[in-house]
């Protein structure tokens, strides 16, 4: 997966790993529950908050990511 940011006047673009990106999207706002990413060329992956242990949960088609 790949991501872009500006910082400064600065536009970055890297790689980052997937749980990354999802623990990054769940610091943003605690009121998130989940969210779903799709990419070009890639399977679907989502992501959700585990209600009773606050740990980070997610899948793709083909397997769990715990």
């Amino acid at each position: 997966m790949s991501a872009s940011a500006i910082v400064g006047r600065s536009a970055v673009n890297r790689r980052i790993p997937f749980g990354v990106f999802a623990r990054d999207v769940f610091l943003l706002d605690p009121a998130i529950e989940w969210f779903a990413l799709e990419e070009a060329g890639r399977e679907p992956g989502w992501v959700w908050r585990d209600q009773e242990t606050g740990k980070l949960r997610g899948g793709t088609t083909s397997r769990a990511v715990h």
